[in-house]
This record gives structure tokens, C-alpha cells and sequence, in this order.
């Protein structure tokens, strides 16, 4: 009787340490998502901005080849 209530401490002490495991891994999970979305959407801002500048410099090209050259 003693020897399972001793086996069941030490499991009861194994499931708390995994927990406690668990939610620190949770805590670090979380915290590289919210970097991980903050870095996607500051990336998306730079992808439009690059985006709007090359076609304002395709535009700026386009137009350009259109005009005659300069005397």
C-alpha cells in the first residue's frame, strides 16, 4: 500500500512537472507567433511599398521611352 501510494506521488509529481513543462513551452509558442505575425505583416507593408515604387518606376521608364530624346 505504501509502495503505490509512493508510485502514485511520483506520478502525480511527473504530471505537475509536465505541465508546468508544457505551459512554459505554450508561453515561448505564443510569444514567437505574435514575432512571427509582426514580422509577416511588417514585410507586407515593405512588399507594397516596393511594389508601388517599381511600378511608379516602370511608369516613370515607359513614359520616358515614349518621349523623343533631348536635343
Amino acid at each position: 500500500m505504501a509502495s503505490e501510494i509512493e508510485d502514485l506521488r511520483r506520478a502525480l509529481w511527473a504530471s505537475e512537472e509536465g505541465s508546468s513543462k508544457l505551459a512554459k513551452l505554450n508561453t515561448e509558442l505564443r510569444t514567437a507567433k505574435r514575432a512571427s505575425d509582426e514580422a509577416i505583416e511588417k514585410l507586407t507593408v515593405e512588399n507594397a511599398e516596393l511594389h508601388a515604387v517599381r511600378q511608379a518606376l516602370e511608369s516613370k521608364v515607359i513614359g520616358g521611352s515614349t518621349k523623343p530624346p533631348p536635343p
